[in-house]
């Protein structure tokens, strides 16, 4: 797992948030050795929801 991935955008919208109601959508690849693997995540904190959409990673057939 990527612990700091987007964490400046994520660290730039709580900041934004205190001011204004701020919504982010972050697409990313779900992770195989998840045990529990959900489709969607919605976070709400104060002013903040943050979106996060999982997609399946396929394995990519290579020329030979």
């Amino acid at each position: 797992m990527e612990p700091f991935n987007g964490d400046f955008i994520q660290r730039h919208a709580r900041a934004a948030a205190l001011f204004n109601d701020i919504h982010v959508i972050h697409v990313t690849y779900d992770y195989p050795d998840k045990e529990d693997n959900p489709s969607q995540e919605l976070n709400n904190t104060g002013q903040l929801t943050e979106h996060i959409i999982y997609f399946k990673r396929r394995n990519r057939l290579r020329p030979n």
